[in-house]
Formats: structure tokens, C-alpha cells, sequence
């Protein structure tokens, strides 16, 4: 898989000159769940780096980044606690993007994710309860597709919402062998174009 991503990334290179390349720092909120069963939504982060390439379509861009991505689940419990357990990932999203105007785009492309901490632990009113999750217990990677809008404003600024949903399993052993779990995470991001 990772031999894919370099040979994705090289054969869109191969048609981009330096000038039609955008550079900028994004950041926002991440709201995960998995998708085997019913769970609380994780309200969490990411934050990254992200580059923009203009291809020969004027419409066409395609937009990689390096994110650190925080997900994962919460599941209420009795006496006021709070399960969770927290699967943050080094993600590097591989956007193409379709511009309907000069502002607003449309977003599609895959995801790879390397898991870089994993905890699970209990909440309540009287602190918290953290582990780490043992690492022979989850992948170390994972691979989804994203899609969403942007809008980017004359000021650099620009925003955008984003949904991406894993495609494999992120259990080596999966409790639930019959309805894998999969990452489900909705983004919503504020990025910042530094060159341009």
C-alpha cells in the first residue's frame, strides 16, 4: 500500500509546475464513531500541513496532507461514566478536487492512516482512568475514502467539511466478525494558504 501512495503522488507531480502550488497549515473538529455498533460519538481534533496542486484542467486540483487525526468512541455507562477509547492516527488524505466556481469545490480521494495511539479508559466525576490499548489488539494501519466540500475565500482562508469512512477492519480479531469495525469520522476544517 505504501508503494501505491508513491506512485499516486509521483504520477500527479509529473504534471505540475511550481507555480501552481499552494502551501498551508488546516485544522479543526473530528467527530468519530466506529460503525460495528451503535457508540457515542468522540469529539475530538486534527491539525496538519496540506499543499494544492493545479493540474492542466483549471478546475482540477489535487490536494495532499499530513494530518494527526484524533478518533475513535464514547459509550455511557452507569453511574455517570464515560467509556472511551481513542485511536489517533498519523492520516495522509489524498484529495482531488473539482472547482464549481473560483470558491467552492467539491472533494473525493483515499485516506492512509497509521496508528500512532491507542487508549481506552473511564470517565466520571472523579477523574479519569486512561491505558493504553494493547497494540497486538488493533492494525497499525488503515485505509479510507473521503469526500466533501471546500470553499476558499480571496484572503487565504478557507474551509471544509469532510466525511471519511474506513474500508477495512481496525481489529486484528474482529469481536464482531460479521459487521467489521470501521472508522467513521465527519471533519470539519479551517486551513490557512501560507505560499501560494
Amino acid at each position: 500500500m505504501k508503494k501505491i501512495l508513491l506512485l499516486v503522488v509521483v504520477l500527479l507531480l509529473t504534471n505540475v509546475n511550481a507555480q501552481d502550488i499552494l502551501l498551508g497549515v488546516k485544522g479543526g473538529l473530528n467527530l468519530s464513531q466506529i460503525t460495528s455498533q451503535k457508540r457515542n460519538t468522540r469529539v475530538a481534533y486534527h491539525y496538519g500541513v496540506m499543499a494544492e496542486f493545479k493540474v492542466e484542467n483549471e478546475r482540477f486540483t489535487f490536494q495532499p496532507e499530513i494530518l494527526y487525526s484524533a478518533q475513535g468512541y464514547a459509550r455511557n455507562k452507569a453511574y455517570s461514566q464515560t467509556y472511551t477509547e481513542k485511536y489517533d492516527y498519523i492520516a495522509i488524505p489524498i484529495m482531488f478536487k473539482y472547482y464549481l466556481s473560483d470558491e467552492l469545490n467539491l472533494q473525493v480521494g483515499p485516506q492512509f492512516s497509521f496508528n500512532a495511539k491507542s487508549e481506552k479508559g473511564y470517565k466520571n466525576n472523579n477523574g479519569s482512568n486512561q491505558q493504553e490499548i494493547d497494540e497486538r489488539a488493533l492494525k497499525t494501519f488503515d485505509f479510507s475514502i473521503g469526500a466533501g466540500v471546500g470553499y476558499k475565500f480571496s484572503n487565504r482562508l478557507n474551509l471544509s467539511i469532510r466525511y471519511n469512512l474506513g474500508t477495512t477492519d481496525i481489529y486484528r480479531f474482529s469481536p464482531y466478525p460479521r459487521n467489521p469495525t470501521r472508522n467513521s469520522v465527519f471533519q470539519f476544517s479551517v486551513g490557512y494558504y501560507f505560499f501560494q
